[in-house]
């Protein structure tokens, strides 16, 4: 048994990211009010990764204290941080070297998270009165995250493999038989009527059409005088013309 395996691990737990930015955590190694310590990987080294809790990331000063404690421990020790993000649109976090049986990742993270509540300020005088605590002490959730798309994980317990191995085999079960119902509703389904096939009656060709020829009048030859018609009078006596 390796030193490493001291310090039990925790699973996931709802709501916690399986992922930040290139370390795959494995599980918890301890919370507070202020953040969740988790068991990560960074490629092949085990780091020890502190987050803000979903309370502590509400407030501007917990923040702001916690990236001035991380800042600090960058410069008074190299090497100690090892990845982390301060973006303002998720809850800001740190990768600090694991040590051996994950007890020098726990102590750095504690010493971060101390900055946030104030508990690395010694009293002045003598202690008394009610203990502080901040008004977000009962939100100990992991704070928000981003991550899309989602990470394959990287290990996988004996009860998530039968559980993954399960749900692909219902997947393909349920496919079966849907198939099979649309076959069976297909194949028993009597066939379309044929629509009736058109009488093609050959109809006559249409008459050619015949245009009216238009009527000429004999008109008369130029130098010629047609004499006016001539009537006739009572009793069939011809009237000559008027000249």
């Amino acid at each position: 048994m390796t030193q490493r395996s001291q310090v039990p691990i925790q699973p996931l737990q709802r709501g916690d990211p399986p992922m930040l930015g290139d370390v795959m955590l494995r599980g918890r190694l301890a919370s507070s009010d202020a953040g969740v310590v988790f068991a990560g990987q960074l490629v092949d080294e085990p780091v020890a990764v502190v987050m803000l809790s979903e309370g502590a990331e509400a407030d501007s000063f917990a923040r702001a204290r916690f990236q001035e404690a991380g800042a600090a421990l960058s410069d008074a020790e190299p090497g100690g941080v090892l990845a982390g993000e301060q973006d303002a649109g998720v809850a800001p976090w740190f990768a600090v070297p694991a040590g051996e049986g994950w007890i020098g990742g726990i102590g750095r993270s504690e010493s971060l998270l101390a900055a946030v509540t104030l508990a690395d300020i010694a009293p002045v005088g003598q202690v008394s009165g009610p203990e502080f605590r901040p008004h977000w002490f009962r939100r100990r959730g992991a704070g928000s995250w981003r991550l899309w798309p989602l990470p394959w994980p990287a290990s996988l317990t004996a009860a998530a493999r039968w559980t993954l191995v399960a749900a692909f085999g219902l997947m393909v079960a349920i496919a079966s038989v849907a198939l099979w119902i649309a076959v069976l509703i297909f194949h028993t389904q009597p066939l379309a009527p044929r629509p009736p096939e058109v009488n093609k009656t050959t109809l006559p060709p249409p008459a050619p059409m015949t245009l009216p020829k238009p009527s000429h009048k004999p008109s008369s030859a130029p130098g010629r005088s047609t004499a006016p018609p001539t009537s006739r009078g009572t009793g069939g006596v011809p009237i000559p013309p008027i000249v």
